[in-house]
């Protein structure tokens, strides 16, 4: 049987993610991701509404604390990735649904030496979109969720790793060809 390019065709009730097309899987990782991003924030609105913005806080930094801890885990060990160093966790990094293989955003990266990388995101959806819909949650997304998160990320993945915010926005950009934010990846 041939690949699926899409499922524009008769129910198969036994379908697989192999009957499908790499650039159909492509394009649905997009789509996952989105979704992915996009239930993160209706949740964090939801408990907003009902509990208060500090609830809410602490129910999303719960979350990805778990997230952290189970899924990213997970992913390295799907990719076949043996983490012994930074290259290594941004290697996993680079594969979560929120990183830049699903476009969420890119970066260019500075290897002083294998447990030593300077990361700076030259464009950030996430922080693009706020800045037109969402002004108020960029100091929190990129404070209070971002640097502990991600910490926690590179935490999970190799103990005695750290990850250290160098430049993070404290609300919308003046120009948005400003570099979003830059990061440092090391291990102690």
């Amino acid at each position: 049987m041939a690949e699926l390019k899409d499922y524009n065709c008769e129910f198969r009730p036994h379908i697989k993610l192999e009957d499908f097309s790499k650039d159909y899987l492509i394009k649905m990782m997009h789509a996952w991701s989105s979704a992915y991003l996009r239930m993160a924030e209706l949740c964090s609105q939801a408990v907003k509404e009902r509990f208060g913005e500090e609830e809410a806080l602490q129910c999303e930094l719960a979350a990805y604390q778990k997230v952290a801890d189970t899924t990213v885990p997970k992913i390295a060990k799907a990719a076949g990735i043996e983490v012994n160093d930074i290259l290594d966790v941004l290697k996993v990094l680079q594969l979560c649904p929120d990183g830049p293989s699903a476009g969420v955003y890119e970066a260019e990266y500075d290897i002083k030496d294998r447990n030593h990388v300077i990361l700076t995101i030259t464009r950030c959806r996430t922080l693009d979109f706020c800045e037109k819909y969402a002004p108020d949650r960029v100091k929190t997304i990129c404070h209070d969720i971002d640097i502990p998160i991600n910490d926690a990320y590179v935490r999970a993945l190799l103990p005695g790793g750290r990850l250290l915010p160098i430049r993070i926005p404290d609300g919308p950009r003046k120009d948005p060809r400003e570099i979003p934010c830059v990061w440092e990846f090391r291990r102690e």
